[in-house]
Formats: structure tokens, C-alpha cells, sequence
């Protein structure tokens, strides 16, 4: 599991690669809300509505179970705390997918 420190450098380094040449753009970076949160997905290491329980506890709100998956919107500041919780196996910021048909 990636640690704050790392997920900061990884926000770095994007912000970096968007500024490369002309007509490339990258645009994978998690997007934090007026409130300072972004939505992750998580794996459950066994139980997901315990997983469910302690995102709540870090103040994730929109909580959702969908098999041993986990969603919501956590505090950016919850993010070190992770590491900390045993029923996570993996979490990681959930990205927009967009497609275009010209």
C-alpha cells in the first residue's frame, strides 16, 4: 500500500507531466474536493462491512459495498491512517474514466 509521503510525490510527478510539450496531457491524479477529500476504492483483506466501518471512522461519508470492494470519500488527511487498519488489503483513489467516438 503506496504511504502518504508517496501518493504526494505521485501528485508531483503528474503535475510535472502535465507540464511536457504541447498536446500531451496526462490526467490521472486523484481530485480532492473543496473539503480536502477524494473518493477511494478499497479491498477488504476479509470482512468489507468492517473495511465499510473503519473508512467511517477516518470520516468517510458515501460509503459503499459492492463484494469485497469499498468506496467513498475520505479525508485527505485520513490517508496515513491506512496503513494502520488491517481489514484493508489495497486502497487507492478511484479515477473518472471518459470515452470520446469522433
Amino acid at each position: 500500500m503506496a504511504s502518504h509521503a508517496q501518493y504526494q510525490a505521485r501528485l508531483k510527478s503528474d503535475e510535472q507531466a502535465r507540464d511536457g510539450p504541447p498536446g500531451l496531457q496526462i490526467e490521472q491524479r486523484a481530485r480532492t474536493d473543496r473539503r480536502g477529500s477524494v473518493i477511494i476504492n478499497a479491498a477488504a483483506s476479509s470482512d468489507p462491512e468492517v473495511l465499510a466501518t473503519d473508512l467511517r471512522a477516518l470520516g468517510a461519508e458515501n460509503v459503499t459495498v459492492f463484494g469485497r470492494m469499498v468506496s467513498g470519500r475520505l479525508p485527505i488527511t485520513a490517508i496515513p491512517a491506512l496503513q494502520d487498519r488491517s481489514s484493508l488489503q489495497f486502497a487507492g483513489p478511484a479515477y473518472a474514466i471518459t470515452t470520446s467516438r469522433t
